[in-house]
């Protein structure tokens, strides 16, 4: 059973997912139950620091979130100010979400996925890609400001990706007036 403190820590992981699925998945995602699992788990109060590891999956609706590692960083008030979930280049970390009823599954993947809840970014990390539909974005390192709505692609650093470029593709049905609305 976990203590008070554990709790806490898991109360303030649980609320670094509700961010997420607040920005991009559906609205009755979050009255839906969370189910989280991995092989590990380790919760420490004191240091701010969850760490699960193994197969984890985690599962809130038409939200579902799959990586080798997920780490989350607590703040003096039990805010989570930093998660990182990991992959491998054979199995990234994957986020899904169905972001609205009539539209495609939103699929991000990278070898190691970033989010700043208290600042609104997210950052992928090797081998990036984001796809909705047949639309998509892929490159060595892509970051998001989800208030400013501001795209941010990167060279690699890794010298094996150097030549690695940024690619989008966006239909030409997703181009009128209503759609760049959503």
């Amino acid at each position: 059973m976990m203590n008070k403190k554990q709790r806490n820590l898991m109360s303030s992981f649980l609320l670094f997912f509700l961010c997420l699925q607040h920005v991009f998945a559906l609205p009755s995602d979050s009255e839906q139950k969370m189910y989280i699992s991995s092989d590990t788990a380790e919760i420490n109060k004191l240091t701010g620091i969850g760490i699960f590891t193994g197969n984890v999956s985690i599962t809130r609706g038409t939200t579902h979130i799959t990586a080798e590692k997920l780490t989350t960083f607590n703040d003096a008030n039990d805010q989570i100010k930093k998660a990182i979930a990991l992959g491998t280049k054979k199995q990234r970390a994957e986020y899904k979400t169905l972001t609205k009823k009539n539209k495609p599954v939103l699929i991000a993947k990278a070898v190691t996925l970033t989010y700043f809840p208290l600042k609104h970014y997210v950052i992928l990390d090797g081998d990036a890609t984001v796809s909705q539909g047949k639309d998509y974005i892929s490159g060595p390192h892509l970051e998001y400001d989800l208030q400013k709505q501001v795209l941010i692609t990167k060279k690699s650093q890794n010298e094996n990706e150097k030549n690695i470029r940024t690619t989008i593709v966006i239909q030409p049905a997703n181009l009128s007036k209503n759609n760049l609305k959503d």
